[in-house]
């Protein structure tokens, strides 16, 4: 194909008209509005450093995106790793005053502040801060030549341009846009202009009225758009603040020890659901409520709150504080405790609406827990901007990581806290269980303090340790679907070619799964959870038993010390169905959408509790032989396909070295008959083993079956020695 080519000279005569034509007005105007404040127009700044290991964080110094909403420019670390400052805009004042937006920066990350006039630059330090506006006000060490402070004038007229400088495409330009860019009013009435930069208001005179620093602009009342009029703290006022707000964090903000009991042994493999389920302490932050409650901010798993013991407070000052579990809530990562010994220092919560205190002067306290040692920063804060979140919730929106980070108004009380928003239940092994950390308004809080029943999660609790492993359930078993099984059962168009649901492929007698009609062959898709709008699809990928059967032809073969790292030969009875059903709660009514038959079906159901499982079966722990046993529970006799009165205890522990290892009995054998009786529960076992010295066992391994006699007065062939690890057995 050929191509046109046109001649350069066309072009530009096709342009001149308007590529020569001289300066249209508004563009004149606009110059002369950038030429008349150019000498006011400053750099700020700020040479940031690491502090104890931590990186920098400028939460005031993000812009945000006028596309996707979110905030951008906000990496002060990749500053430091950049070797540069971070720069902002600043507007001289007066010949020793700058007036600049604040990026919200804790002084213990600040090396050095600058401010530039083309190739002169002064050190300075915060004088002041803006009350209502992100301001920062500067006290310059020094003067800066040919650099004229900008005057405001009260009387200057419309119509007005915002003018601005600032670091573009790697260089410094100066902007011109006319106001009211965007005017915006609110539900009560209020109306303003919003704006997407920041600069100096400049009249028809070219006259500065006033400065921007924030999205949006009150309509001019003669004096609100000038800096000179801004109520301001001085760096004085604001350590006087932050010195309060210490000490009522000293006692109201505290540090609270969980203690646990030890976790049973893992006798499946299963993807991390990233739960604490090995902890046993945990060193979190407590907030004291009243001089008998704290609130715990802890975002504990009913299957971990389940092993919850001890929770101490530990005042800054003073004798450590027992505390009894009370009620956790339900939507958000904490639970109330009962002080056995009243506090003093409860701290006051804000009922203030969150939205008034947009860009307010805040004292802010960042405080963690660093293993037992709780560590604490104060400074300032402001909050930008909000977003809706969870039930139209209005909710600060505050750039960077807030996790550790508690707002203070000007008379002490607390304004926002950060807490985790509680997940919903899910089956999916992939999907981070982390909730979002949100920054939570007091005076919602205080809403929910003042009614805590209402919005209590009481399935999440501590129980004996009896009854630590209960389990919710539906009674089946299930096999992961594929696509080539999901159009073999014609459920393709339902689980999304297979991705989602899973075959039933056992129903247990008696369970929930028979009773509501469900058998062998049907398809469980997802459930619907009362008080969850979003569905639990099921999926049981990677849940498959790795104890296969070439494991028990090499059985004999294995050394001790591999015994405590197998999973158990049968699916556990804590597979992610039955663990997402715990955590919806026992009694709590679901539907089950399903598919029987090639037919769409819907069950309702109630969350019933699991009978008795292996890792909560009742237990014999025989000193003599060196063994533990545990009664045959429903999982277990189905594996080995044992009915109901079959004899028999399953081997849950032998111990390295003892009586037992050493007549050759392995976990997961069946132990049917001491001294030729049945023993079928681990009653019978204790009563019969205790009877005697010489015991003669009937051990069954699958369909093998041998006697095996030990004497337990004769002397040990080898030291008893500990098990490398331990699986709750002991």
């Amino acid at each position: 194909m050929q191509r046109r080519m046109f001649a350069l000279p066309v072009i530009i005569a096709a342009c001149a008209p308007w590529v020569f034509a001289a300066e249209p007005a508004p563009i004149k105007s606009a110059v002369a509005a950038m030429d008349a404040v150019a000498p006011g127009l400053v750099k700020v700044e700020y040479e940031l450093m690491y502090s104890e290991g931590q990186a920098p964080s400028a939460t005031g110094w993000a812009e945000r995106c006028p596309n996707c909403g979110a905030y951008h420019g906000g990496d002060a670390a990749a500053l430091v790793e950049n070797e540069r400052p971070l720069e902002e805009t600043g507007y001289l004042v007066a010949p020793d005053t700058v007036v600049t937006r604040d990026p919200v920066i804790h002084p213990r990350f600040i090396r050095a502040i600058r401010v530039r006039y083309r190739e002169q630059v002064v050190r300075a330090d915060v004088a002041a801060l803006g009350e209502h506006q992100p301001a920062l006000v500067l006290a310059l060490h020094g003067s800066l030549e040919g650099a004229r402070p900008i005057e405001f004038s009260a009387d200057a007229q419309p119509p007005f341009t915002l003018v601005g400088y600032a670091l573009d495409d790697g260089i410094w330009k100066t902007f011109a846009q006319s106001l009211p860019a965007t005017t915006v009013r609110n539900e009560a009435g209020e109306v303003g202009m919003s704006v997407d930069r920041r600069g100096l208001i400049v009249g028809a005179d070219n006259k500065p009225v006033g400065l921007c620093l924030q999205e949006t602009l009150p309509l001019p009342d003669g004096r609100n758009w000038s800096p000179m009029y801004w109520p301001l703290a001085t760096a004085a006022d604001m350590q006087e603040r932050i010195k309060g707000v210490r000490e009522r964090c000293a006692r109201g903000i505290l540090h609270v020890s969980l203690g646990f009991r030890s976790p049973p042994k893992k006798t499946s493999v299963s993807y991390d659901d990233g739960d604490r389920e090995e902890v046993t302490r945990l060193d979190v932050l407590g907030l004291l409520c009243d001089d008998h409650s704290v609130l715990v901010l802890a975002p504990l798993k009913p299957r971990t709150t389940a092993r919850l013991e001890r929770i101490t407070v530990h005042p800054l000052q003073g004798e450590a504080v027992s505390a009894r579990f009370k009620v956790a809530l339900a939507d958000y990562g904490g639970f109330v405790a009962e002080l056995e010994t009243p506090l003093e220092g409860a701290l006051t919560l804000s009922g203030d609406p969150i939205e008034d205190m947009r860009d307010e002067l805040l004292s802010a306290a960042e405080i963690s827990m660093q293993g037992e040692q709780r560590v604490a920063y104060f400074g300032h804060g402001r909050i930008p901007t909000f977003t809706v979140g969870w039930r139209r919730q209005v909710l600060p929106e505050i750039p960077g990581e807030n996790g550790n980070l508690f707002l203070f108004d000007d008379d002490g009380q607390l304004v926002a806290l950060p807490v985790q928003r509680r997940t919903r239940v899910s089956l999916d092994p992939y999907a981070a269980d982390k909730g979002e950390t949100l920054m939570l308004p007091a005076a919602r809080l205080a809403q929910i303090l003042s009614n805590i029943e209402a919005y209590a999660d009481n399935a999440n609790v501590p129980l004996a340790p009896e009854a630590e492993n209960r389990l919710g359930w539906l009674g089946v078993e299930l096999q992961p679907l594929t696509s080539e099984l999901a159009r073999a059962n014609g459920v393709s168009h339902l689980t999304r070619d297979g991705e989602i649901g899973a075959l039933i492929s056992f129903v247990y007698p008696g369970s929930p799964a028979e009773d509501a009609g469900l058998k062998p062959g049907c398809v469980l898709i997802r459930l619907f959870a009362e008080g969850q709008r979003t569905p639990i699809e099921i999926n049981c990928q990677g849940e498959e038993p790795e104890f296969s059967d070439a494991v028990w032809q090499q059985y004999d073969d294995l050394p001790e010390e591999f015994f405590d790292r197998l999973p158990t030969p049968w699916p556990s009875a804590a597979s992610r169905l039955n663990r997402a059903l715990t955590d919806l709660g026992i009694g709590k009514h679901y539907r089950a959408e399903c598919s029987c038959d090639g037919q769409k079906l819907t069950k309702e159901l109630t969350v019933a509790e699991c009978p008795p499982h292996f890792e909560s079966a009742p237990r014999c722990i025989s000193a003599p032989l060196g063994l533990t046993v545990r009664n045959l529970t429903y999982e277990v006799r189905r594996y080995f396909q044992k009915d109901a009165d079959d004899p028999g205890l399953i081997v849950a522990k032998v111990e390295s070295g003892s009586r037992a290892s050493t007549a050759g009995i392995k976990p997961y054998e069946i132990i049917t008959h001491v001294n030729g009786k049945p023993v079928r529960t681990v009653a019978d076992f204790e009563a019969a083993a205790s009877a005697s010295t010489e015991l003669s066992l009937t051990v069954s391994r699958m369909t093998r079956q041998r006697v095996v006699k030990v004497d337990t007065s004769a002397p040990l062939a080898v030291p008893t020695r500990p098990s490398s690890s331990s699986n709750g057995d002991e």
